[in-house]
């Protein structure tokens, strides 16, 4: 698979860090701007996020058909462009991913009857996971059968996740890092930490058998 194959719809996840002494007010109209320019032209919804645990760091969460419509057709767009060209003073980059997961499993379309959309979360639980050299299959098997677990405990809210596509972080010896991105609603971010406190989390967290590290965080809807 090359840098811009996918095999459908794929999520995108941005991670923005705002400079010092940059006005939080004047940055958010002029990404919100951006987040809606970029919605209309990928036809889904894109969001901003503002980390709990460091307001300084911002999350675009958008949807494309594909990582070549996202990478070869809206990147190197004028469009895109200009926006960015605003913006590059006032906030750096600090990652980009494509998850292979269609936007729509995160509610950004509704969701079923009796299901809370994931965007529609007060708090959403961002984890990034990755996993050991070669352990992808095993991961996402013992994932399965364990994500029951969470999945009794979170609802009526969802969980969603998949692995990261190209372009990936690399090994030292250029070898495409494995990685699985999780997104999850909560009411509250204790609500999250007390799952590690139930029943259930022991046999959960089997999974981190087949981890090299697991980053988590905490965003709720950017409105300061």
């Amino acid at each position: 698979m090359t840098s811009t194959e996918s095999p459908g719809p794929i999520t995108e996840l941005a991670l923005f860090h705002l400079k010092p002494s940059i006005d939080r007010a004047t940055i958010r109209r002029e990404l919100s701007l951006a987040a809606k320019v970029q919605a209309s032209h990928s036809k889904y919804p894109t969001y901003l996020f503002t980390q709990i645990e460091d307001p300084s760091y911002i999350y675009l969460l958008g949807g494309w058909s594909s990582v070549s419509a996202h990478m070869d057709d809206w990147i190197p767009s004028s469009t895109n462009q200009s926006l960015l060209a605003s913006l590059k003073e006032k906030l750096d980059l600090v990652y980009l991913i494509h998850i292979e997961l269609d936007p729509a499993e995160l509610g950004v379309f509704g969701s079923p009857v009796g299901e809370v959309p994931i965007v529609d979360a007060p708090v959403i639980a961002i984890g990034r996971y990755f996993l050991k050299t070669g352990q992808e299959e095993a991961f996402l098997n013992r994932f399965g059968e364990t994500k029951k677990h969470l999945e009794a405990y979170i609802a009526p809210r969802a969980f969603k996740g998949g692995i990261r596509v190209e372009p990936k972080d690399k090994t030292d010896g250029g070898v495409g890092k494995e990685e699985f991105v999780l997104f999850s609603g909560w009411e509250k971010v204790q609500d999250h930490l007390r799952f590690a406190e139930s029943d259930g989390f022991k046999e959960y967290s089997q999974i981190e058998d087949f981890l090299e590290e697991a980053e988590i965080k905490h965003v709720s809807v950017w409105e300061d």
